[in-house]
């Protein structure tokens, strides 16, 4: 169960950034295409490599990840290493109180075996418009707001 940081991204400007980039296979196919790797994808990759063929994860990605068009070739990458079985779409202002306003979901993967090229199958999606047990209509109160 992880929450990767969304915020950071990595470039080779320096000998240390480029000698730790070497070791993700994303950065790789990144660098084909040039610029920097969001510190996400690359957490994706880690992930993989800890889990064991059947392992499932459930993660935050941030919804340009998953739909953008500048992010098709890492949606290829997940679907070649994961048999993603869920997709759950949080509300915009789910992580409001974090100062955070990235549009987020859960996914939940399950690691497939170098071998396993079969179908993806169902995918289970669901567009989750409440966080936990709030009133739908109560302004969300943020870290810092004043109390009453």
């Amino acid at each position: 169960l992880t929450n990767p940081p969304f915020a950071k991204a990595l470039e080779r400007s320096t000998p240390e950034e480029a000698l730790l980039l070497s070791d993700y296979e994303i950065s790789r196919a990144k660098e084909l295409k040039g610029g920097s790797v969001r510190s996400n994808l690359l957490f994706i990759e880690r992930y993989y490599d800890m889990l064991a063929v059947g392992g499932r994860l459930v993660t935050i990605l941030d919804d340009g990840i998953l739909s953008g068009d500048d992010y098709s070739w890492f949606r290829a990458k997940l679907r070649e290493w994961f048999r993603i079985r869920a997709v759950v779409s949080l509300p915009g202002d789910a992580f409001q109180r974090s100062n955070a306003r990235v549009k987020t979901s859960y996914v939940v993967a399950e690691k497939r075996s170098q071998e396993d090229v079969g179908e993806q199958g169902p995918i289970f999606m669901y567009p989750c418009r409440y966080i936990g047990l709030d009133d739908p209509k109560r302004q969300r109160v943020r870290a810092g707001d004043a109390e009453l």
